[in-house]
């Protein structure tokens, strides 16, 4: 079958392309009490009593768990505030309240929890630029038997038939030990490619706070956005208690600012930044900058970064009342001039793929390192001291992952790799590349070898097997160049991909 890659990457690339998130709440969130002016006089008391009111369902000692505050011990607001916001995430409370009364030195605490519905039947749905709308009843439970326990089942039907099982226990066992499991069916027209997809999945996961191990443990973006305030964006993993954990007994206070995000990108991004900017964009605004930003009248953070390694920006909400639907409208209409569309995930993960950017839970794990997640060349070796220093000066530095090319099919993901009649590997994600012509995608090896250039077998998502070559990553552009804004010109001519 034969595509315009010239016409389909132009799409990808030469219009821009904005990622929202998720703007819809089904249940509420769990605002937790943080003003703790009113035990100010209780700051150095002994705490001699800890009550939990409004826990029908939850066990005490998930609650007791997150706790730092213990009875017995000494009170200090700052750990105790800690302690409200570990609560707060488990996402299971609509409200925390506390109260507390002295006596003799000795202060009794009382937190009044109220609890989310211990579950939640309502209707789901599924928005794609490929698949249209899919609809259907789904079943959440964000507190299964009182243990923290997260189940959920949806059921789509429409562009797309979609059974979906989601298992989350976020702490099993010792320190936050946690277990994940995902199932899912999905039954899809392929109209690109023309044929009908069904594909299986089934994604266990195991965690907990390794990073002292030299383990890779997460993926964030690090911003300075002010003289003495850091923004950690989380794009997977989790990173918060980490935080909580490794500043007590420092002069820091670590919290959730409740902000969203919005990515724009594309060759002319910087175009519609200059159109959506109140008074025009920032200058300069450098690769990897962060300044403050106005547009139509609402406050934001603004920041050089992106998630396809195209030229863009990212705008980080500052107001927790912000007006979204409106900062949306807003940046549409100043990117009309630009062409601008909005785009589906499909086309931002072909471009993730080429530009080798990877992501944690799936591409790599806390069970490797960063070698051999193949981004070993981040880790400065030459510095003093950091976590897992130790550990990583004794690690194997032979990666295990690696970019994967296919010329006649796209390899499926969380499929083995065979070299002859013996699985080495797995396909962690991969896509057809309208651009480059052939399929692409990463490869993760059972054990460390030379791999570079080796010939190997991958299946397509009908099971078939295809010849493919191991190659570095990313599939171009290793400088950086159009990220950078660089290099901003639109893909035109004759090339044409073929596909068998």
């Amino acid at each position: 079958m034969t595509h315009s890659a010239a016409e389909i990457r132009a799409l990808i690339r030469r219009v821009v392309c904005i990622a929202p998130v998720c703007v819809l709440v089904l249940m509420g969130r769990a605002t937790a009490s943080t003003d703790l002016r009113h035990l100010r006089d209780f700051e150095g008391w002994r705490v001699a009593r800890i009550e939990f009111e409004g826990a029908r369902i939850t066990k005490d000692h998930i609650i007791r768990r997150e706790m730092r505050t213990r009875v017995g011990r000494t009170l200090h607001l700052g750990d105790f505030e800690a302690d409200l916001q570990r609560l707060d995430n488990l996402d299971i409370f609509s409200s925390i309240k506390v109260s507390g009364q002295g006596r003799d030195g000795d202060v009794e605490l009382i937190l009044l929890l109220r609890e989310l519905p211990f579950a939640v039947p309502y209707i789901s749905y599924d928005i794609t630029d490929e698949d249209g709308l899919s609809l259907g009843p789904a079943l959440k439970s964000v507190n299964m038997l009182g243990r923290d326990v997260f189940v959920a089942g949806y059921l789509l039907y429409g562009g797309r038939t979609l059974y979906l099982l989601d298992f989350s226990a976020p702490w099993v066992a010792g320190n936050h030990v946690s277990f994940d499991l995902d199932l899912s069916r999905v039954e899809r027209e392929n109209r690109l490619d023309g044929f009908r997809e069904i594909s299986y999945k089934i994604t266990p996961r195991i965690g907990t706070y390794v990073a002292d191990h030299g383990r890779a443990a997460l993926s964030v973006t690090y911003m300075r956005v002010e003289a003495d305030r850091f923004w950690y964006v989380l794009a997977d993993g989790e990173i918060f208690t980490w935080l909580v954990a490794h500043g007590m007994g420092m002069d820091v206070t670590v919290s959730d600012p409740q902000s969203w995000v919005l990515q724009v990108g594309g060759p002319r991004s910087l175009e519609v930044l200059d159109a959506a900017c109140d008074g025009g964009a920032p200058d300069p605004f450098a690769y990897f900058a962060v300044t403050e930003c106005t547009m139509g009248g609402q406050p934001l953070y603004l920041s050089r970064t992106g998630w396809t390694s195209e030229v863009g920006w990212e705008v980080y909400t500052r107001d927790p009342e912000v007006d979204g639907p409106a900062l949306w409208n807003h940046i549409l209409e100043a990117g009309k001039a630009q062409e601008i569309i909005t785009t589906g995930l499909d086309s931002m993960n072909i471009r993730c793929i080429e530009a080798g950017i990877l992501d944690n839970g799936s591409d790599f794990d806390t069970s490797m390192t960063p070698y051999q997640a193949g981004i070993g060349k981040f880790v400065d070796m030459n510095k003093d001291d950091f976590i897992g220093k130790e550990a990583l000066a004794a690690a194997d530095r032979r990666p295990l992952l690696f970019g994967i090319r296919c010329p006649t099919a796209a390899p499926s993901g969380v499929s083995p790799v065979t070299q002859g009649d013996t699985e080495v590997g797995t396909i962690t994600t991969g896509a057809w590349s309208p651009y480059l012509g052939h399929g692409t995608g990463y490869v993760r090896f059972h054990e460390a070898g030379d791999w570079l250039g080796a010939a190997v077998s991958v299946s397509d998502v009908e099971g078939q097997m295809h010849v493919a070559e191991v190659v570095e990553l990313p599939f171009y552009d290793p400088e950086k160049r159009i990220s950078r804004g660089l290099d901003t010109a639109i893909p035109e001519g004759p090339l044409a991909v073929t596909q068998a």
